[in-house]
């Protein structure tokens, strides 16, 4: 990191040319994401072996998520406030193009409100392959929790091979 905030400050028309290397390496990033997710719920599940195991483990990984986002949105807002984030920016006025265009955005937001319903029936997937290469990793969770507990379904002599990652 050190190294690529030198090149950006000392050559920052080369260090601009490189962007290529981080687009390259989030791509790999998003590519390994779904089927990361999806093996470690999948295994996870049939590892514990047990549908009450799995539902105690899952209320504890919701709580911990929880209270670390909380605690973390309340840092951001604390030090945002404290350092005084935007505050000089109060002068600049927006352009007449870009307030058009903000309210055109707005306008478009609210046409395409999502319900409830379609948000629900969006969690689900239409199909397996579909998940993965559209990124949709809620739909990737519930098709790793579906999988795993069919695997858990299965006798302890055909999930062996399964839980021992063989």
């Amino acid at each position: 990191m050190v190294l690529g905030i030198v090149v950006g400050l000392v050559w920052s028309e080369f260090g601009a040319s490189l962007k290529i290397l981080g687009d390259i390496f989030l791509r790999l990033i998003k590519t390994a994401v779904a089927p990361l997710i999806f093996l470690t719920v999948a295994v996870g599940i049939v590892a514990a072996g047990d549908i009450k195991r799995v539902g105690k483990v899952g209320l504890i990984a919701m709580v911990y998520f929880e209270v670390v986002s909380t605690i973390a949105l309340a840092l951001g807002l604390l030090f945002g406030n404290l350092v005084g984030v935007g505050k000089n920016l109060g002068h600049i006025a927006a352009p007449a193009a870009a307030t058009k265009g903000a309210e055109a955005a707005t306008k478009a937001a609210a046409a395409s409100h999502t319900t409830f319903g379609q948000f629900l029936i969006n969690v689900f997937p239409d199909n397996f392959i579909g998940a993965f290469a559209r990124g949709e990793l809620l739909q990737v969770l519930v098709i790793a929790l579906i999988f795993g507990f069919g695997l858990m379904a299965l006798s302890p002599e055909k999930r062996a091979p399964i839980e021992s990652g063989a």
